[in-house]
């Protein structure tokens, strides 16, 4: 599966912090690895890895992107400014055997018990 997800904003500057730690620690792997067209690229490694204070840069990523790692999702390489929604938008890739078994257990086959 792989979709768009955003960052709130459009200054890459202030969004530094959590861009370089998406593009150090979970850039996918060469098997997926996807790069923003050439034309709409903005580089994601605006901080060294050394420098980066992963808790800090964690906690500064929007709800939903944090759902996608925990459950094992990658990030392709560069991000996309979009002025008219005036996000910054990543490319979430999650390779469906990737999914960590607990959360196939829990929203699996059974997961109706979930719903409203």
């Amino acid at each position: 599966m792989l979709g768009c997800a955003s960052l709130e904003g459009t200054d890459t500057q202030a969004l530094a912090l959590p861009l370089s730690f998406l593009h150090h620690h979970t850039r996918s792997d060469s098997n997926f690895r996807a790069r923003a067209l050439d034309n709409r690229y903005v580089s994601m490694d605006l901080i060294g890895k050394e420098a980066i204070d992963c808790r800090k840069a964690v906690n500064s990523l929007p709800p939903l992107v944090k759902g996608y790692l925990r459950v094992g999702a990658m990030i392709g390489e560069g991000a996309v400014v979009d002025h008219q929604f005036g996000t910054t938008d990543v490319l979430v890739i999650m390779p469906v055997e990737a999914i960590d078994a607990r959360y196939i257990a829990h929203f699996g086959p059974g997961a109706e018990r979930l719903a409203a």
